[in-house]
Parts: C-alpha cells; sequence; structure tokens
C-alpha cells in the first residue's frame, strides 16, 4: 500500500484500475490541504467555508491533476510510448513516460495534459450554469462571498464551480505558457 524509497515512506498507492497505469499520491499532497485548511481557520464563523476549501483542495484539485496527467499517459500510449506510473503531489503531478516514436509525438504528449482542462472548464461552468439557472451572469465572479457560500447547497456549489472553473482556466494558461518537468510536462525516459 505504501511505496517505501529506502527507510522512508513518501507516497500512497491509489492503483491502477484505469487503463493499467499505476497512480501514487505523495504525502505532500496532504500538506497543501493542510495549509489551506489553518488558512481556512479564520474564517471559523463560516464553517462551511472550511469545508469549501477542503472539497475544493482535496478531490476536485485531486481529480483535476489526474485527468491532466492521464492526458499525457492516454496520448503517450496512443503513440506508441510506455507509461510506467503517475505521481501525484501539490504543485500537479507528472506521469513518468517513455519516448514516442517521432519529436512531434513527444510534442502532442506534453500538450495533451494542458488540454484536458478545457472540458474540464466546460463542465465547472455549465454546473455554474445549472446552479445560478444563468441569473449570474455568463461568467463566475472572482469573489468568494461567505454569505452565498453558506446561504444554502446551491450556493455552495456556484461559488465551487466558478472558483473550480477558473482553477482549470489558470491551470490551462499556466502549463501552456510556462512549461516544465516540474509542474505537468510528462517525464521523457532514456532508452539505454
Amino acid at each position: 500500500m505504501v511505496e517505501s524509497t529506502g527507510a522512508r515512506r513518501t507516497s500512497v498507492k491509489l492503483g491502477s484500475c484505469i487503463a493499467g497505469i499505476p497512480v501514487t499520491l505523495h504525502y505532500s499532497f496532504f500538506l497543501l490541504l493542510l495549509v489551506e485548511f489553518i488558512n481556512a481557520i479564520r474564517y471559523r464563523r463560516y464553517p462551511i467555508f472550511m469545508l469549501f476549501v477542503v472539497v475544493l483542495y482535496g478531490p476536485v484539485l485531486l481529480i483535476t491533476i489526474l485527468v491532466h496527467e492521464y492526458g499525457h499517459a492516454f496520448t503517450n500510449k496512443k503513440l506508441g510510448g510506455n507509461v510506467e506510473e503517475i505521481v501525484l503531489w501539490p504543485l500537479g503531478g507528472y506521469a513518468v513516460c517513455g519516448p514516442t516514436e517521432a519529436l512531434s509525438g513527444d510534442l502532442k504528449v506534453a500538450l495533451a495534459g494542458p488540454l484536458t482542462h478545457i472540458p474540464m472548464a466546460c463542465i465547472w461552468w455549465g454546473v455554474y450554469e445549472a446552479v445560478t439557472e444563468g441569473n449570474e451572469g455568463v461568467w463566475p465572479g472572482w469573489v468568494i462571498y461567505l454569505d452565498v457560500l453558506s446561504d444554502s447547497v446551491a450556493g455552495f456549489f456556484q461559488i465551487l464551480s466558478g472558483e473550480a472553473f477558473y482553477m482549470n482556466l489558470i491551470l490551462l494558461c499556466f502549463n501552456l505558457l510556462i512549461p516544465g518537468k516540474s509542474h505537468s510536462e510528462t517525464f521523457i525516459l532514456n532508452e539505454n
């Protein structure tokens, strides 16, 4: 269940149920969640805000990163490369992949992850529009209104879907404009 590097345990194996690709979650991911939760404690008069932070930086961020990394992995497999594993951590994740048959294939693999944020943003925008019934305008607001958040379940999902929408747009832009192995780009293994 726990992966060990020497005497240190660094990650939890989540399994390999999708396309047989092993996925591990680095323990530092929980550190990000803890930091965000501690930051949210200052709004303790609004306990729903603390739940919001846990949901946004917990399962929503985790699934967003996982879909992004599967974008790299599936594209790499489709183009003839091999996929060793996906590792998730607070600054993103990385798919440990072997090279494709051509340099253009490697470019497609590198772009596939960030492009997954477009449909995810559209899904969150759809949730936002469904929850607000179009009464709040076309685009979600940037501001988290604590009164809307704590008003009802619909208010909670209005704010959550708006923030998740912008999170995906920001991750799309960040990954396309500032590519790098440290946050999203596919790791290419040497064939020696």
